[in-house]
């Protein structure tokens, strides 16, 4: 009888141990689908919008606004960019882009929203 109870107790005190160590266990989380516009490489298409800060021939800044921050990001146009309104800095834009493998922001369409 009292082996019984020696047993019971080394049982109970063993499944306490394995659900303590399994609550401390981090448990893996699947990769978030909502991803910032400046994350690793993807192929899906991505959206930013914010004001334009600087245009060059092969591209342009965006101030994009994160919370309390600003953070600029650098897109590159090529032939196959579609560019609705006119890119000037101040303007409010949208882009759809993806990222390339060199880690580029490859603009597909712009959206100049407003002027100023």
């Amino acid at each position: 009888m009292i082996r019984n109870f020696l047993r019971a107790g080394l049982l109970a005190a063993s499944l306490a141990g394995i659900a303590v160590y399994a609550a401390q266990t981090p448990q893996q989380q699947p990769p978030s689908q909502s991803q910032s516009p400046k994350q690793s490489p993807s192929a899906s298409s991505q959206t930013a919008s914010g004001k334009i800060g600087a245009v060059a021939s092969d591209g342009f800044t965006l101030e994009v606004n994160q919370g309390s921050s600003t953070q600029t990001l650098r897109f590159v146009t090529d032939s196959n960019t579609k560019v609705k309104g006119k890119l000037e800095a101040g303007a409010t834009a949208a882009v759809e882009y993806t990222t390339d493998g060199s880690g580029r922001n490859v603009a597909q369409t712009i959206v100049v929203e407003s002027n100023g």
